[in-house]
């Protein structure tokens, strides 16, 4: 089981006997619910969107996201997806250090055009 927290961890629990296995600081604190898939935990805080390897915690990389940390990443065929409070939508792929591409939104951000832009991760 993973969860986040308001103290800007990130927690990873056995579902067997509910001891703590992990816990990973963040930069700020974690109100979304983290997502699994593939071995890799995609949660978002209040300034980035983390990739953390599930069975040690240790942070795979990490990307700026503006999303006032209350949206939630979701994962479909290796692209993880989160949408974003300046009306751009996330689609990034699920390259450790490779390059986060901006979806631009259609009206009021909610359908991605085709065009898409490159932004760097942030390692």
């Amino acid at each position: 089981m993973i969860i986040g927290s308001s103290a800007k961890k990130i927690y990873s629990f056995s579902v067997a006997d509910g001891t703590q296995r992990w816990s990973t600081v963040l930069d700020d604190i974690v109100t979304g619910s983290p997502i699994i898939a593939n071995g890799v935990v995609y949660v978002n805080s209040q300034k980035s969107l983390f990739a953390l390897d599930a069975p040690t915690g240790v942070i795979l990389w990490r990307a700026g996201v503006h999303t006032f940390g209350l949206a939630s990443a979701a994962v479909s065929d290796g692209i993880v997806f989160i949408g974003s409070t300046d009306g751009i939508s996330l689609c990034l792929q699920r390259q450790w250090h490779g390059t986060c591409q901006r979806l631009s939104g259609g009206e009021l951000g909610v359908r991605p055009a085709v065009s898409i832009a490159e932004t760097e991760l942030f390692p």
